[in-house]
């Protein structure tokens, strides 16, 4: 079943919308994936953030945020999630494809890269995503093995 999708510049957002978009993100990859790092990093002002939206709006079921780096004249997406009782009904994939339509609308002449964890590389794959490093992970802050992948399609 498709969900309208929301998509918004950092400022544009409400500050409903921030919080509920902070508290996934840390209910996922730092509570219930237990990542300990900032996932503050200020790259989130200039992001894009794409969601969909639970029944309230204090619920969000899937979100990313695309990150434009126009000095370098890149996109990366990052901070993939689905909430749990939300997943195996393809909300991700919905946000994956509508982040690539996006990206082909606005930035297609910049590079479009993320850094997949790694058991979820074969679903990048089949968004058209390619391996373009060895694996890496940070054993600081991040105990997951990630991958570099670069959009070929």
């Amino acid at each position: 079943m498709k969900k309208e999708i929301q998509i918004k510049p950092f400022e544009s957002l409400t500050l409903h919308e921030l919080y509920s978009i902070l508290k996934n993100r840390q209910d996922v990859f730092i509570v219930e994936q237990r990542i300990i790092y900032r996932d503050l990093d200020e790259k989130d002002f200039q992001s894009i953030h794409f969601w969909i939206q639970g029944d309230t709006p204090s619920i969000l079921l899937a979100y990313l945020r695309m990150i434009l780096y126009p000095e370098e004249k890149e996109v990366s997406i990052g901070r993939v999630l689905t909430i749990p009782s939300s997943r195996g009904k393809g909300l991700s994939r919905q946000l994956m494809e509508k982040a690539i339509e996006y990206w082909r609308a606005t930035y297609s002449s910049w590079s479009l890269h993320l850094h997949a964890q790694e058991y979820l590389q074969d679903f990048y794959k089949s968004l058209g995503f390619e391996v373009a490093g060895p694996s890496f992970f940070y054993p600081d802050e991040d105990p997951l093995t990630h991958v570099p992948m670069v959009y070929k399609k």
